[in-house]
């Protein structure tokens, strides 16, 4: 796969602020006769070292996938939110996430519009958006004030991945170069990759920015993404 091209169209939108907006997502409804949710997929710990059993009753990363679009066209088009969970999950693991929660949502081009004007100021739908939240969750065990007992903190919510499949159609052949053979899995799988990496900081508003975003991108690419 090759790197975002310079046609790609992401964005990072404003921190979300906190655990109450990831419940329902950047603006999404989480319930509905037409969403198709996929499980929790973990980002599981493989270390056999024997330092690594010390956090072993750390809960993984979870990447919760769900197709929420809505167009007749899209109960065809063999979308599967569970293989791009999986692919999600990979670089959680990679950029040593450790523990902590990433929603990734498919959604239709007026959903995404909406999205857009709504967080980014911007008129028409756009291939991702990349929702992290601010400081929300706190990793960890607690002492409850009134009667001493102890309880588990909630998981940390790392924010939400949008991605627009239609959108993602259409400019697809454009992209097409290097690794990239213009395909919608090959720009879905750059899409995930890109808005799980925005999720955790990396940005491309300097050109250093961008190439060092561009490398971790073909890096994490080669490494989790096989074509079928």
């Amino acid at each position: 796969m090759a790197a975002a091209p310079s046609g790609v169209q992401t964005e990072i939108a404003p921190p979300l602020g906190g655990p109450s907006d990831r419940r329902t997502g950047p603006g999404l409804a989480r319930e509905g006769p037409g969403e198709r949710c996929g499980p929790v997929v973990d980002a599981c710990d493989d270390r056999s070292e024997p330092a690594a059993g010390h956090d072993r009753d750390r809960e993984p990363c979870g990447v919760d996938a769900c197709d929420d679009r809505s167009e007749p066209a899209a109960r065809h088009d063999g979308l599967d939110a569970p293989r791009w969970a999986e692919l999600a999950a990979a670089v959680l693991r990679d950029e040593g996430v450790g523990r902590g929660e990433l929603g990734l949502r498919f959604v239709d081009p007026a959903a995404m519009a909406a999205l857009n004007a709504r967080h980014m100021g911007s008129v028409g739908p756009t291939d991702v958006l990349a929702f992290p939240i601010d400081g929300a969750g706190i990793d960890g065990a607690g002492i409850d004030g009134a009667g001493g007992v102890q309880i588990r903190e909630q998981v940390p919510l790392l924010g939400d991945v949008v991605v627009c499949p239609a959108y993602a159609a259409e400019q697809a052949p454009d992209h097409a170069g290097g690794t990239h053979d213009g395909s919608l899995g090959d720009e879905l799988a750059l899409l995930v990759v890109h808005g799980v990496l925005h999720v955790l900081g990396y940005d491309h508003q300097s050109d250093a920015d961008a190439a060092a975003m561009q490398a971790r991108e073909r890096q994490l690419l080669a490494a989790h993404y096989r074509r079928q």
